[in-house]
């Protein structure tokens, strides 16, 4: 474990993006990437809510679903613009094949999204990776990726939430 623990922190320490961070307003984002954690059982609800909020303002998306469980069930249910990494698709340590992701990371968006409310090596590995112009998470891992990190101060952290919050935040941001 710990010798995994180790290669897992060497990766993550390679990680070396060039990118120009951007405050973006709700109503000036064209793109928007996003990961989430299928096994967190109130991410579907809000990544459907994001989704169609994209499609009614017409801004491009595509996720990630990321499944490091055992169960294959939720492939079923991602629609269009969204790619599902299992531990099939990872390295021993968790990194993702780069041929799955490339796109997702290299393709710049105006807003990058972690629903992610637990730590995961993949999650933290694609944060680190985007080139996004901003970054939004739920929690802080270090080194932390994100440009904005929204907790949520009540026992429960829900996704929806999360998802709401940001878009509060993102509606105050005035462009220049």
């Amino acid at each position: 474990m710990f010798f995994k623990q180790k290669r897992q922190k060497k990766a993550i320490s390679r990680i070396s993006v060039q990118r120009k961070v951007k405050f973006v307003s709700l109503d000036n984002i064209e793109r928007v990437t996003f990961i989430f954690d299928v096994t967190e059982e109130d991410n579907l609800e809000a990544v459907k809510y994001l989704i169609s909020y994209a499609v009614e303002k017409n801004i491009e998306y595509q996720g990630i679903a990321i499944n490091l469980g055992k169960d294959a069930s939720s492939e079923a249910v991602l629609g269009h613009g969204i790619k599902l990494i299992t531990k099939k698709n990872m390295s021993s340590i968790g990194i993702p094949d780069q041929e799955l992701i490339s796109r997702f990371l290299n393709d710049p968006s105006d807003l990058f999204i972690d629903f992610s409310k637990n730590y995961s090596v993949t999650g933290e590995y694609l944060s680190l990776s985007s080139v996004s112009s901003f970054k939004v998470g739920r929690h802080t891992p270090e080194p932390n990726p994100y440009d904005l990190v929204i907790t949520n101060s009540n026992e429960k952290d829900y996704a929806m939430d999360f998802v709401k919050r940001t878009f509060f935040y993102l509606k105050t941001i005035r462009s220049l």
